[in-house]
């Protein structure tokens, strides 16, 4: 085998453990399996419920006649960069349809830079710290599939628009740099309703972070899991009573 040959081969077996390093990496939450596996599921049975339902899309035209009602939240999502776990915080607002579709606008951001440490070979002087930040801008909508009192599927998609910022430390000189983002989420969501105020909330993506820096560190599958809470339709059944 030639040098050439050898140095190719070399390469792809080098490309080959990053990326079982990071299916590794994706595979190692138990949260993460988990929600695939609902995930799975729930897709499973999407033609099942659509097909109860009677599925027709003349909902949303119905649902966008009436009067909506305001809507407004913080939501985290879990998710890699580099192929390391990190943790995307969003606050949002919007509009909300009779329930069958939703409409918003957020700002999401990094809980906190992604730090990575590369050194220096065979001076240590020669390491490189990098500090890794994205934030963005995004604009979405929530389709509901089924919905009854103890449960809701709803598919959510969004697009963004950020900034991947680096900053890159390498013996005492300090380098930065940045680049737009153009962020495209795709999912699948659940709630199962502990009262009508109250639900347990999962769900699963991927986001296809389009941009120079942005598509090889954050496009990456996102999954989420939290409480539900519903301040207005608390506050109705307390007006209520």
């Amino acid at each position: 085998m030639t040098t050439a040959g050898k140095n190719i081969r070399k390469a792809t077996e080098l490309n080959n453990t990053s990326y079982l390093l990071l299916f590794a990496k994706i595979f190692k939450s138990t949260a993460l399996r988990l929600t695939i596996l609902l995930s799975v599921f729930f897709l499973h049975q999407i033609p099942t419920i659509i097909a109860q339902e009677k599925f027709d899309l003349s909902r949303y035209s119905q649902a966008l006649e009436k009067k909506p009602r305001f809507v407004a939240g913080l939501n985290n999502k879990r998710s890699l960069a580099n192929g390391e776990p990190v943790r995307i915080w969003g606050i949002y607002a919007g509009m909300d349809y009779d329930e069958e579709i939703r409409f918003s606008l957020g700002l999401n951001f990094l809980s906190a830079p992604l730090i990575e440490k590369h050194i220096g070979i065979p001076a240590a002087s020669d390491t490189t710290t990098t500090s890794t930040n994205f934030g963005y801008w995004s604009f979405g909508s929530e389709f509901t599939i089924f919905r009854n009192e103890k449960w809701k599927l709803s598919l959510p998609v969004s697009v963004g628009l950020g900034q991947v910022k680096i900053i890159e430390t390498q013996a005492g000189e300090i380098r930065e740099a940045s680049f737009a983002s153009f962020p495209l989420e795709t999912s699948g969501a659940a709630i199962y309703y502990l009262r009508d105020w109250l639900g347990l909330k999962a769900g699963m993506g991927v986001r296809i972070a389009l941009g120079k820096r942005g598509f090889q560190t954050f496009t990456a599958p996102f999954y989420k899991i939290g409480i539900g809470i519903y301040p207005s339709v608390l506050y109705q059944n307390l007006s209520k009573d």
